[in-house]
């Protein structure tokens, strides 16, 4: 995992502020990374699996995406469709938090993710 040394800071900075989320089940995951086209991904990276049923907070929601976006860089191998993914980092984090407004209104305060 080689998470961006200025994301890790911002997150290590920010945990005191860190909002509580459950996420909800490995089929609802799914069906919301499938909706917004990122089923290779979910199929490619453990994402799903790492946090289906988690209690976890706005900001380890965050480094799981971050740590997938790393992961499914190695596996795929392909840079142009490693950087579209990437690109959709905002979204698969927004689509992912849908349940908790606040906790995406924490994490664009943060500049970890975008409106």
């Amino acid at each position: 995992m080689k998470l961006n040394i200025i994301t890790l800071s911002v997150l290590l900075n920010a945990a005191c502020f860190a909002t509580p989320v459950l996420m909800p089940t490995a089929e609802v995951l799914n069906k919301r990374l499938d909706e917004i086209g990122m089923r290779h991904f979910a199929q490619k990276t453990t994402i799903v699996e790492d946090l289906a049923d988690q209690n976890k907070d706005a900001l380890g929601v965050a480094v799981a995406v971050e740590s997938a976006l790393d992961d499914y860089s190695e596996k795929v191998k392909n840079p142009m469709l490693t950087n579209t993914v990437g690109m959709q980092k905002s979204l698969i984090i927004k689509t992912l938090l849908q349940d908790y407004p606040e906790a995406l209104k924490e994490l664009v305060e943060l500049g970890v993710c975008e409106e």
